[in-house]
């Protein structure tokens, strides 16, 4: 299964696609979920004291995994797209400068995926004060 995101041009790009084309970009479902695979396996891991609290840790990680989405899944699709721009540009012959867009994109690419979950973990564990919840 995939998850898409389609950008419809407002104006004719030159040599990438005419007025009113659709540019799609896609993710597998498997490798937008990556991050929430992250979080629970820190989660899971996590030293407690007593299986009650590793339940509510686990518990309440669920909410964890829709900010995670909302951090990581957007960016992904949108930063295809400008892969695409790139792509295209080089192919053309046309200086194109890197969006921060596409930099988040390739640091997600190459391994931050994995950042993300154990800071939100580690955020969640500590709390605001710094103290183990």
């Amino acid at each position: 299964m995939l998850v898409h995101l389609t950008a419809t041009t407002r104006k004719p790009i030159a040599g990438i696609a005419g007025y009113g084309s659709d540019l799609i970009a896609g993710a597998h479902t498997f490798h937008a979920l990556l991050p929430a695979v992250w979080l629970f396996s820190v989660l899971l891991v996590w030293p407690v004291e007593r299986l009650g609290e590793r339940t509510l840790l686990l518990l309440a990680g669920l909410p964890l995994i829709w900010l995670l989405l909302a951090i990581t899944l957007p960016f992904q699709l949108a930063g295809m797209i400008d892969v695409m721009f790139q792509q295209y540009a080089a192919q053309y012959g046309v200086s194109r400068p890197k969006p921060w867009l596409l930099n988040w994109l390739i640091f997600f690419e190459l391994g931050g995926d994995w950042v993300v979950p154990f800071f939100v973990g580690l955020r969640y564990r500590y709390g605001c004060n710094g103290h183990p919840r």
